[in-house]
């Protein structure tokens, strides 16, 4: 609805933040588990650990401004400090999937970019 150039419209940020929250309310459950029973079975100190250092990634990057995904700092800081309880497949799997994410989003942009104007 009319703000600045700059600014996003905000129908569209309502729009997608209606999306990701579906997202994480059908799937969150899945991905918790699969990380925390599969991925890292971490204990509460790791998990203690994991925190804190991923919200110290997390704040340095975002003073010099480089965006990151919190979710996937928070998973690397959590298979990091589960001090050699990582299935290491379930790992590589996650990151071929992160790494897939981005080819796709591109495309699905693009195509939509394409539809929509």
């Amino acid at each position: 609805l009319g703000g600045d150039v700059d600014s996003p419209p905000v129908g569209g940020v309502i729009c997608i933040a209606a999306v990701m929250a579906l997202g994480s309310l059908l799937c969150s459950e899945k991905i918790v588990r699969r990380v925390s029973e599969e991925a890292a079975r971490p204990t509460l100190l790791c998990g203690i650990s994991a925190d804190v250092s991923s919200v110290i990634i997390i704040l340095l990057f975002t003073l010099i401004g480089i965006p990151v995904s919190t979710s996937n700092v928070k998973v690397c800081a959590l298979i990091g400090a589960s001090e050699g309880r990582t299935n290491v497949r379930s790992f590589i799997g996650m990151v071929t999937v992160w790494l897939a994410t981005f080819p796709v989003c591109f495309l699905i942009g693009g195509i939509l970019t394409r539809i929509l104007l």
